[in-house]
């Protein structure tokens, strides 16, 4: 929280902001491709506690209605937020708050993990993953979530590869 102050962000802060990537680092297509754009909210979002176990509780209940037919399958996957997902390549990482994706994962081990498909296309590096100029997946993102969720899909024996 102090970094946090350090930096004038306030708890409902609806403001973007430029964050500094590491050296050598250009993850964006545009002229700011060093650094990452964000909102405010997303640098105080709350990740634990009450928040985490209502989040645990609402999965298990759309689970429970999907599947309550006896026939549909329930997959989950969550698009990371893109704060989460670019923080290990932050100069300074302890502007990001953790993600709840890995421990609803503990809780819903079935997940789709498009965040660890996200975290990995980063290493490569993917360009413009996220949009430059926005909180939404470009279209390399879409991809990588549409072949992540095919290969869970197959591997779980709910769709056949042809």
């Amino acid at each position: 929280d102090g970094l946090k102050q350090l930096h004038g962000l306030g708890e409902k802060d609806e403001a973007a902001y430029q964050l500094p990537l590491k050296e050598g680092r250009s993850l964006f297509s545009n002229k700011f491709g060093d650094s990452l754009l964000v909102y405010g909210y997303d640098l105080t979002k709350l990740t634990g506690g009450d928040i985490l176990r209502e989040a645990a509780r609402g999965v298990d209940r759309l689970q429970s209605l999907i599947e309550g037919n006896g026939h549909s399958r329930f997959v989950l996957m969550i698009f990371p937020d893109k704060l989460s997902v670019y923080a290990p390549m932050l100069k300074d990482r302890t502007l990001a708050p953790a993600s709840l994706i890995p421990t609803l994962a503990q809780l819903n081990p079935s997940q789709v993990r498009l965040d660890l498909a996200f975290r990995r296309a980063l290493e490569k590096p993917v360009v413009d993953l996220y949009l430059p100029n926005d909180t939404h997946v470009g279209f390399e993102g879409y991809r990588i979530a549409a072949q992540t969720l095919t290969n869970h899909l197959i591997a779980n024996g709910m769709a056949k590869y042809h």
